[in-house]
């Protein structure tokens, strides 16, 4: 643990607080680009005012039909039908916690037409001096070519990242959600 935490649930809060300011960041700067477009931005905070998409995203479990589970999910892009465009996880930094974001990635992927995608500000990895997360393009690290082959889009907050490939600046999410929701086929979930 270092240094400038007290103790790990300082250090936690911390982590949470700052991942909350992620998330709140995003849902603004989405609201504000796209709410022309008849495009929403529902923060996980405000699904419960959308019992019918609550239903539409929770994934059944196999114990028993009244159970199910919610995957990596911060925000919600639905179209005026309330129909999902794109789910967002958002993660300050990934520290192994990825693969939670390709695991529902691939079944969204497999069972919705649901776009899923990652914005990360690569806070970098704990090091001295700051060091992405991703890599580069011709250096890529295990979570940038594991994203490209899982994720839809893998967008940064973080200047310093350097951006091709599947990796792109949160500047170029709108225009993608306005091109996927041009090309949106409302299906059911085949859960």
């Amino acid at each position: 643990m270092s240094k400038d935490y007290k103790s790990i649930e300082e250090r936690q809060s911390f982590v949470v607080k700052k991942g909350k300011e992620l998330e709140d960041q995003v849902v603004n700067f989405l609201t504000e680009k796209l709410s022309q477009h008849g495009i929403k931005i529902l923060h996980e905070k405000e699904l419960n005012k959308h019992p019918k998409l609550i239903e539409y995203l929770s994934i059944p479990t196999k114990e028993s039909k009244s159970k199910n589970a919610w995957g990596d999910i911060d925000i919600v892009v639905v179209d005026n039908d309330n129909y999902p465009i794109a789910i967002i996880s958002c993660k300050r930094s990934f520290h192994g916690r990825i693969t939670e974001t390709f695991f529902y990635s691939v079944l969204f992927r497999m069972l919705t037409r649901i776009k899923f995608v990652l914005v990360t500000a690569d806070a970098g990895r704990g090091q001295t001096d700051w060091q992405s997360e991703l890599g580069s393009e011709d250096k890529p690290t295990k979570d940038r070519e594991m994203a490209s082959t899982f994720l839809d889009g893998l967008y940064t907050t973080n200047d310093r990242t350097e951006r091709g490939g599947i990796v792109k600046h949160i500047n170029e999410l709108p225009n993608d959600i306005l091109y996927w929701k041009q090309g949106l086929i409302k299906t059911q979930p085949k859960w």
